[in-house]
């Protein structure tokens, strides 16, 4: 991780300190470059860095964890310039209270 994303889970997990229970998503994604199953694991292995992260500063048990890797199913972008494939290689972090 970089460390404006180290920053970046520092600040969600302060704000989620206030939330009692919730079910937290994280989702990998990458652009479209290399072959379809590389891209998989590659966006699983960004979800499972960022939540191993978020994990250490969070340690309640309050909330459910699950991770996703979408390789270069869900882009935001078009794939067509290296400033639209950098904003495809992300990770989303989805945080629902219950």
């Amino acid at each position: 991780l970089k460390e404006e994303g180290r920053l970046a889970i520092q600040e969600l997990a302060t704000t989620m300190k206030s939330i009692k229970k919730a079910k937290i998503t994280i989702e990998g994604h990458t652009d479209d470059v290399g072959d379809n199953s590389s891209n998989k694991i590659l966006s699983q292995k960004r979800a499972s860095s960022v939540t191993q992260e978020l994990k250490k500063v969070i340690t309640s048990s309050k909330f459910n964890w699950k991770e996703v890797g979408y390789g270069e199913t869900q882009p935001i972008a078009p794939n067509d310039s290296d400033e639209n494939r950098e904003k495809n290689r992300r990770v989303e972090i989805l945080v629902t209270p219950f």
